[in-house]
C-alpha cells in the first residue's frame, strides 16, 4: 500500500477506479495540512484522518519510528536503508 501525509496545502489522492481494479471502496479522498491516508492495492482509498506529521515525516531527520509493528516489519523497512541485510 502507499501511505500520503500532507505537511501544507491541500492534495487530492486517487486510487485506481473501482470498474477497472474490482475495488468495491472509495477511490479518493481529498487532505488538507495534518491528514493522511493510505492507497491499497487494489485502488481502494482510506477515509482521511489526522496523522502525527512528526512521527510520519521523521525520515527527514534520518529517523524511522515504528508503532505498533511486528519485529518482521521493521527489520524488512530499516533492511531497506543498509547494504547488508539486518
Amino acid at each position: 500500500h502507499v501511505a500520503v501525509a500532507v505537511e501544507a496545502g491541500s492534495v487530492t489522492v486517487d486510487g485506481v477506479p473501482a470498474q477497472t481494479s474490482g475495488a468495491t471502496g472509495k477511490t479518493s479522498a481529498l487532505l488538507t495540512k495534518g491528514l493522511g491516508t493510505t492507497v491499497q492495492p487494489d485502488g481502494t482509498v482510506a477515509s482521511a484522518r489526522p496523522v502525527d506529521l512528526s512521527t510520519a515525516l521523521a525520515w527527514r531527520d534520518g529517523k524511522l519510528i515504528f508503532q505498533n509493528a511486528t519485529l518482521a516489519d521493521v527489520v524488512r523497512e530499516v533492511t531497506l536503508y543498509r547494504s547488508s541485510p539486518v
